[in-house]
């Protein structure tokens, strides 16, 4: 598997594994990298996350033996965050800390990456007289990979 594919489960094991508060009620109902129009969801489906790959720069840092070269990447993380009813402003502002404190608690996506930070939050638009609400987070992970080795 490729290190970007490992970095983007990490991070849906990780939101998965801290789905419940601590009294044990689910913060976030629906985790996935599927694309889904989150508008045919059930209503016990939201909050739901959608995690997807983005851009990415890379840089080679050293050239070595046999054709591999190392190099540093950055790639941007982008999950889409969509609450349904009442309270969606405040829905949203509990979902983002949720999962902030989540992914802050390994930066290095289980030894995947170098670090990972959260570098944007923006809404979502999805009409003014709708139920629904949406914001997204754009986490920028850095990691380190070597191509050319078997």
């Amino acid at each position: 598997m490729s290190r970007r594919e490992d970095i983007a489960n990490n991070i849906i094991q990780t939101l998965k594994a801290n789905a419940y508060t601590k009294t044990g009620s689910k913060w976030v109902k629906h985790i996935t990298r599927e694309s889904v129009d989150f508008q045919e969801l059930s209503r016990e489906a939201f909050p739901a996350v959608f995690v997807e790959t983005s851009n990415e720069v890379r840089e080679d840092i050293s050239m070595g033996g046999m054709g591999s070269i190392t190099r540093d990447a950055t790639i941007e993380y982008i999950l889409d965050i969509y609450v349904h009813g009442a309270n969606r402003d405040t829905q949203l502002n509990y979902c983002l800390d949720m999962v902030e404190t989540a992914l802050d608690a390994d930066r290095k996506r289980g030894r995947f990456a170098d670090d990972t930070q959260l570098r944007e939050i923006e809404p979502i638009v999805v009409g003014e007289a709708t139920p629904y609400k949406g914001v997204r987070m754009v986490f920028d992970v850095k990691y380190c990979y070597t191509t050319g080795v078997a």
